[in-house]
């Protein structure tokens, strides 16, 4: 049947986004039909939104309060994505009905239009246990498709796609259970196979359920090589898995090690795709070397008739077999990140990583250690990388550097610089100087505590911005400090929730109502004892985040139970931008534009900063932005360093 048939007696009804409506203009035949029968959904009126909100209670029996009425279309009408709310919310309030009457009392005990279904969202998942939450995020995450110029969309995902991910069935089976019962998620059948699928019930839960919002931010880069990756394995599949359709190159050499740690869960078909991938490159290597072989057998046997021309041959095979497998002579740039730990700044890093060496086509391999791993970074340098990305605390890289002068490399946090090492130094002090200002300035105790994790300059750097930001705006602030460990014991001071909540307490008690904590995921102590001291004291107490914006990531921390009493003592949080600074030191290697030495990366660089999530910041932010204007102007000069301590070889120079 033609599309224009005249007589047709079958209808078409399409419904699409104004966000897509160009995409059907995009092809000729199809635009002529479109556009004639193209029918604009305007938002509706205020008297539309009394219809649609009596009719549908009238038919079934029910009233609704006049007042809920006005509050309802008052907070729907002329917003973006209100109808789904609207209807999610008079759905909630039909289940909890008590009598035959919809009020305005019920509906505001609820929270609200934009409240109601993140409420449900979030009781919902927060009921779930801590297997069941990680299950609940990967699946949420698949049933989200980015937006390429537009906002992201929900996305239909077949039911089959989820069961060969490597999880629990018992468990999938499970959540996805809950969350339909909820209407959440929503069940159909393929239109084409009939196969089943499942999707979020409601696009606005992408944006207004703050989790999930955070989620797919967080994983926006894995998102979108997840996508990419799946279409891929899908052609493959496709095609009856025609090895013409398999990956190769750098693209192969990305995907599998990224397969291998990325956060998100790889589906078996996806796998396949990629490992088959791995044996065809395994299987050309194994032949390019073979022939190599043939061809230097061939050389010995007609050396004496052939000897010029057959060396040259040889030199020549031998050459781009080298090039092919370890990227030099021109091949792609063989980039490594070597790095530590599972926690937010290690995810940023490798964010960083991954988008660096998918957008400029480079070889890339990750490894993860010890803070302290000279022996290894050294076997690693002597493999002939091109680029070594170093973020491993304790790690000597200008000592491993020295030995290897051909390969470069980019030192996150570390001491030194020059030479063939780029030393990037995010300057916290910066960053703290705001945090410290806004703890002095929320303070009602006039004493405020600083947490260090290790007794090191690099923390010694968040201590000076600290406490000369808090005396900008209170000269006779009180600063109390505890570090929990000295050097070597980083891990004792970076990685343990009870130390820092034992330091916590003792500052909470002494007087301090705010307490930055630059000590990693030992933070997480500090926001746990200022929940539970609030509790005890009946007074507000408050934390500072550190390295990402912890109200935001707090969800994903170790322990992270607690986290929705934490987020309401997360004060803001001092950040340091890892995954921009590793993605624009990596991509300028990749121009042949390394620049060796120490780089400082400030508030100037969009290296540092602190978060307004939570909003408790809000009313201090015209003071706290004069602050910042200061800082770019050059007026306000930020320590640094402590008088307390002597300096070190980390490149502080104020």
């Amino acid at each position: 049947m033609s599309l224009n048939q005249a007589d047709s007696r079958v209808t078409i009804v399409l419904t699409l986004r104004a966000d897509f409506y160009d995409r059907p203009l995009s092809y000729a035949g199809f635009a002529d039909v479109f556009i004639p029968g193209v029918v604009n959904v305007l938002p509706m009126t205020r008297p539309e939104l009394e219809t649609a909100i009596v009719g549908p209670a009238k038919r079934v029996g029910l009233t609704v309060e006049p007042a809920l009425v006005a509050e309802l279309v008052t907070d729907a009408v002329g917003q973006p994505g209100s109808l789904p709310l609207l209807q999610y919310a008079l759905t909630e309030q039909c289940d909890q009905l008590v009598g035959a009457s919809l009020t305005a009392a019920d509906y505001r005990s609820l929270g609200g239009l934009r409240a109601i279904l993140t409420r449900r969202a979030e009781s919902t998942y927060s009921a779930l246990d801590a297997a069941e939450q990680q299950v609940a995020m990967q699946v949420l995450l698949r049933m989200v498709r980015l937006g390429q110029g537009t906002g992201d969309a929900r996305r239909r995902v077949p039911v089959s796609e989820l069961t060969e991910l490597d999880i629990d069935p018992v468990v999938l089976s499970g959540v996805l259970h809950r969350l339909a019962r909820h209407r959440l998620l929503s069940f159909n059948r393929d239109p084409v196979t009939g196969a089943p699928s499942v999707e979020v019930a409601h696009e606005a839960l992408l944006t207004e359920w703050k989790r999930l919002a955070g989620w797919i931010e967080r994983h926006r880069i894995g998102l979108r090589r997840l996508e990419s990756l799946r279409t891929a394995a899908q052609e493959w599949a496709d095609s009856g898995r025609n090895p013409d359709y398999l990956l190769t190159g750098s693209r192969l050499a990305e995907f599998d090690a990224w397969t291998s740690d990325s956060a998100l869960s790889i589906g078996s078909g996806e796998r396949d795709f990629v490992r088959a991938g791995v044996a065809q490159l395994q299987a050309q290597e194994e032949r390019a070397q073979a022939d190599a072989d043939a061809q230097r057998r061939l050389q010995r046997r007609s050396r004496l008739r052939l000897a010029g021309t057959s060396a040259a041959v040889v030199v020549l095979v031998v050459a781009l077999v080298l090039a092919l497998l370890v990227g030099r002579g021109g091949g792609p740039l063989t980039v490594t990140l070597f790095y530590h730990g599972d926690g937010e700044v290690s995810e940023l890093i490798e964010a960083g990583f991954v988008r660096a060496t998918s957008e400029f086509g480079l070889v890339g391999s990750q490894v993860l250690v010890d803070p302290s791993a000279n022996a290894e970074l050294d076997e690693i340098s002597d493999g002939g990388e091109d680029v070594v990305v170093v973020a491993a605390l304790e790690t000597d890289v200008e000592t491993v550097a020295r030995e290897h002068p051909d390969t470069r490399y980019i030192a996150i946090d570390l001491p030194g610089g020059g030479g063939n090492v780029a030393s990037l130094q995010f300057a916290a002090n910066e960053g703290s100087y705001l945090a410290g200002a806004a703890a002095a300035l929320r303070s009602t105790t006039g004493t405020i505590g600083f947490v260090g994790g290790v007794d090191v300059e690099m923390i010694w750097r968040f201590q000076a911005g600290y406490e000369a930001g808090a005396r900008a705006v209170d000269p006779s602030i009180e600063i109390l400090t505890r570090y929990l460990s000295e050097p070597p014991h980083y891990g004792e001071g970076y990685l343990d929730p009870p130390a820092g909540e034992r330091a916590a307490r003792e500052l909470y008690a002494s007087g301090a109502d705010v307490i930055f904590a630059a000590a990693g995921t030992s933070g997480v102590g500090v926001f746990e004892a200022a929940v539970d001291m609030s509790g005890e004291t009946g007074t507000q107490l408050w934390a500072i985040g550190v390295d990402s914006d912890q109200y935001e990531t707090v969800s994903d921390l170790p322990g992270s139970v607690g986290a929705a009493e934490w987020r309401d003592h997360i004060l803001t949080s001092v950040v340091k931008r890892f995954d921009t600074a590793v993605y624009n030191a990596v991509a300028a290697a990749s121009r042949g534009e390394f620049e060796p030495g120490v780089h400082h990366l400030g508030l100037a660089e969009h290296g540092v900063d602190i978060s307004y999530s939570g909003g408790y910041l809000d009313d201090l932010k015209p003071e706290l932005e004069a602050l910042r204007a200061g800082i770019l102007a050059g007026d306000t000069d930020v320590p640094c360093r402590l008088a307390t301590r002597e300096p070190t070889d980390m490149g502080c120079d104020a």
